[in-house]
């Protein structure tokens, strides 16, 4: 898959202009320009590179899955688990802007509901359910996804050998693994196919779309995203298992994953606010901020970095923490809640009082 994406015709090339920012790039010369570039550059630059990501990841999934669905040795096992992890990252790192397809196609609760309860999983595998790809298709979104792969790989003590994983277990993690890559790629076309598609509808938010009539409709539904995220992070991630000191509703328990999933989780947000992924030079709301009030810029840079920093001083895996680490759990919630707070009582008045049009 390439890794540029291109929404657009010529007409739509001479109606953005140039919209790049480089080292030596200068700044847009209004306002109205740099809102232009910010909508091309989350469209382009942010959001389709991070879905390509994700596809080519889950087709790495899907190969390494059917190695050790063929294979069953403990090495193809490693490289699993490799595979699936590193499809998690590429997951994570679009949280941020689960809205549009991934919301009004019911992707996220297919690809990655939890919690994933030992006992179901259990349950399913000694049924007499074939557990063939059009019966995974018709389970129930609980046994489908990310943390159904997770349970059977790594076991419910998280390091189940790979001769503990048998051929029907094997078959189920394939699979599992092929619905997830269908429900990416799906989702993908979905941002990036047709004359209707939604990174096009993006583009010409407020010049023509259909979707986002105007450009302050779509960066209320971009900073609504990041509220949105860390009310999660605050509610289900973080504050369910903590205050109610209860380790089977950990996110990514079996696989120990559960802080790394939340470091992504940040990072998608911060890829919304500045523009950039990976490395790339974009415009971002953050540029927007920075022009019109850039006391509230710094604010939300230092909410940003404390809990970057809270969520990394969480040593150990979440489901130990909330029992022997429960102040730093504490401060990091705390953290992504005062990062919340800012968005929903400052930048999201800002985008209502400074984008109108």
């Amino acid at each position: 898959m390439k890794s540029k994406i291109l929404l657009f015709t010529a007409t739509s090339v001479l109606l953005m202009g140039s919209c790049k920012k480089t080292e030596t790039d200068t700044k847009p010369k209004d306002f109205g320009e740099l809102k232009t570039r910010v909508i091309y550059n989350f469209a382009e630059d942010v959001a389709l590179p991070a879905y390509s990501d994700l596809n080519n990841s889950m087709l790495q999934l899907k190969a390494a899955s059917e190695n050790y669905y063929i294979s069953g040795f403990s090495s193809d096992l490693v490289l699993l688990k490799a595979a699936w992890k590193n499809a998690r990252v590429a997951w994570e790192r679009t949280e941020s802007f689960h809205f549009g397809p991934v919301k009004n196609g019911k992707y996220n609760s297919r690809m990655q509901t939890w919690p994933a309860k030992a006992a179901d999983f259990d349950a399913l595998l000694a049924s007499s359910n074939p557990l063939d790809m059009p019966d995974v298709e018709k389970l129930s979104e609980n046994f489908r996804g990310f943390h159904a792969m997770e349970y059977v790989m790594y076991g419910s003590n998280g390091n189940r050998p790979a001769n503990d994983i048998d051929f029907r277990q094997r078959k189920y993690l394939f699979n599992l693994a092929k619905d997830l890559l269908n429900n990416s790629v799906a989702l993908f076309n979905e941002w990036s196919a047709g004359s209707k598609n939604y990174g096009s509808e993006i583009i010409f938010a407020g010049n023509g779309g259909t979707t986002f009539k105007k450009k302050q409709d779509l960066f209320t539904v971009m900073v609504g995203g990041m509220n949105d995220l860390c009310s999660r992070l605050v509610t289900d991630n973080l504050g369910a298992p903590f205050y109610a000191v209860d380790s089977t509703i950990v996110e990514s328990p079996y696989a120990n994953l559960s802080i790394v999933d939340i470091k992504n989780n940040i990072s998608s947000l911060k890829s919304v606010y500045t523009g950039r992924y990976k490395g790339s030079m974009g415009y971002g709301i953050k540029d927007l901020v920075l022009d019109k009030k850039a006391s509230l810029d710094t604010k939300l840079t230092a909410r940003m970095n404390a809990v970057d920093s809270a969520v990394s001083a969480i040593k150990m895996p979440l489901d130990s923490a909330i029992y022997f680490k429960k102040m730093e759990v504490k401060i990091a919630i705390d953290a992504v809640d005062s990062l919340r707070s800012t968005i929903s009582t400052e930048l999201i008045p800002f985008i209502k009082d400074n984008i109108t049009d």
